[in-house]
Order: structure tokens, then C-alpha cells, then sequence
């Protein structure tokens, strides 16, 4: 009897263990998939903006962003002309839109741990660097004046010409291209519409340790305005 009872409570403590065990891996595992249902809402809300707005690229020229290299925030300008940006503070996303702040995730829930964005091409391709001759033979409106311009009618006021150009220094755009009609270098905006890179890292909030995984979110979306 004694050794049927020990048998018996062993096997009722291994049922039970692996019971607990069971439950606690289904509890985890409905808390990631809900976490993961709701950061990839976000990020799909983020892609929707992205694609509907334009990148502005003035926000990081302010702050002197080296957009060479992930930066920690996304400046949008929507339709309306309204400023639009996403940060990561603390571990919650926030969301900045018409005066108003608000978070994108709980941080009871979720803890992010990235929220980086890699942003395509690295200057406005929007932007054209356009340059005139003034009636003092200085070139106006070029980085590197030295190399010349395209035109040279002498009115200061019509910067309708092309910056002359040897190497991407040269150029605000970072873009010098051959001129197959005119034989030479010009400084020119890149030809593709900007696109932006969403890397997100983040913890579920788990009662032990060893029950914390970091997961990770990437996704590309191209803008859709057009100005060519």
C-alpha cells in the first residue's frame, strides 16, 4: 500500500506539473499573440499615414539628422499640410498630430526596445537645387558657386538653371548626373519617390524573467504623394 500510495502521489504531482506548465505556456503564448496583434495595428496605422504623406525632410535638416543612419523618429506632413510625428519615449510609442500628444501602446502591456526608422533616399528628392548667373558674374544658388550654372541671363531673380557639378559633394542632393545633351555634370534630384523602413523591437510583459522574449517588426512603405 505504501509504495502503491508513493507511485500514485509522484504521478499526481507530475500530472499536475505538467497541467500547470500547459496553462502557463497557453497564457504566455495568448499575451504575445495579443501584444503582436496590436503592434502590428500600429505599424500598419504608421504604413497607411506614410503612404497617404510626405516625408519632411526639413524636420531633419534642423536638427542636422544624419539620415545616412537610423534615426529614433519619423516627421510626416499629411495632405492638409499638418506635422506629423512618431517617437519612442520610455518604452511607449507616441504618436504628435495637430497640438496634440498621445501613446500608441501600454506600457503595462508592451515594452518597445527599438523604434528605429531608416529613411530613403537620405535628401529631399523633391528638392531641385536651381541656380542663376547675377548681373556681378556670381553664381546664386549653388553649394559649390565656383563650378557655375546652366544659365547666365544676369537677373537674380530667375533661378531657372541647372548647378554645374564634379562629384556628389558638389551638390545639396548628394546627386551628380551627366547631362547626355548638354556634356555635363548637373547637380539633379534622385528619381524615385522616398520610402521609409520600420524596425520595432519589443517585450511582452511577463511576471518572470525568464519568460521575457524580444521580438522584432520590420516593415518598408513607400510614400505615394507625387510632385514630378
Amino acid at each position: 500500500m505504501v509504495v502503491v500510495i508513493a507511485i500514485f502521489s509522484v504521478l499526481t504531482l507530475i500530472v499536475l506539473n505538467v497541467f500547470i506548465l500547459a496553462m502557463q505556456a497557453q497564457r504566455q503564448t495568448g499575451s504575445r499573440q495579443q501584444v503582436l496583434a496590436n503592434l502590428r495595428y500600429v505599424l500598419e496605422s504608421m504604413a497607411q499615414k506614410i503612404r497617404t504623406s510626405e516625408i519632411d525632410y526639413g524636420y531633419y535638416e534642423d536638427r542636422a539628422s544624419d539620415l545616412s543612419q537610423p534615426v529614433n523618429s519619423l516627421a510626416l506632413i499629411d495632405q492638409a499640410g499638418n506635422n506629423l510625428r512618431y517617437s519612442l519615449e520610455n518604452g511607449v510609442i507616441y504618436q504628435a498630430e495637430g497640438g496634440g500628444r498621445f501613446a500608441l501602446t501600454e506600457k503595462n502591456q508592451v515594452i518597445v526596445t527599438k523604434f528605429d526608422f531608416y529613411i530613403n533616399p537620405t535628401t529631399n528628392p523633391f528638392a531641385e537645387e536651381r541656380c542663376n548667373t547675377n548681373q556681378a558674374g556670381e553664381v546664386v544658388g549653388c553649394q559649390s558657386a565656383a563650378l557655375g550654372c546652366t544659365i547666365d541671363d544676369r537677373n537674380p531673380s530667375n533661378l531657372s538653371g541647372y548647378c554645374l557639378c564634379d562629384s556628389a559633394a558638389s551638390c545639396q542632393s548628394n546627386n551628380c548626373e551627366l547631362n547626355q545633351d548638354l556634356g555635363q555634370n548637373l547637380c539633379r534630384p534622385f528619381n524615385f519617390q522616398p520610402r521609409a523602413t520600420i524596425v520595432l523591437g519589443f517585450q511582452s510583459v511577463a511576471a518572470r524573467a525568464q519568460e521575457i522574449k524580444t521580438l522584432y517588426l520590420q516593415t518598408t512603405v513607400s510614400s505615394r504623394v507625387y510632385k514630378r
